[in-house]
């Protein structure tokens, strides 16, 4: 329990610089949005192999992309239902 505490208010702290680190027009790798969200790559796998973040692939041998805009309403949803990662 203690940890999604943390991690719900974490997800609260930078909810406020989103729209400044965030581009909503550019594309984000796994290791790009794991800086500017404050967790680690291997989270941002995990999240992706549970379906609980949106990413793109543009071919089946691509690697995993994050549109910014796609980012920035997960988070708004999260916020919003103040559920954790």
């Amino acid at each position: 329990m203690e940890t999604k505490r943390c991690l719900r208010f974490s997800l609260k702290s930078i909810r406020k610089d989103v729209k400044t680190m965030l581009e909503p027009n550019r594309i984000y790798s796994a290791r790009q949005l794991a800086k500017v969200l404050h967790i680690s790559t291997r989270k941002i796998y995990y999240m992706v192999h549970q379906g609980k973040i949106p990413y793109v692939r543009i071919t089946p041998a691509s690697h995993i992309q994050f549109p910014g805009w796609q980012i920035r309403q997960w988070l708004d949803t999260k916020m919003e239902g103040g559920s954790t990662i």
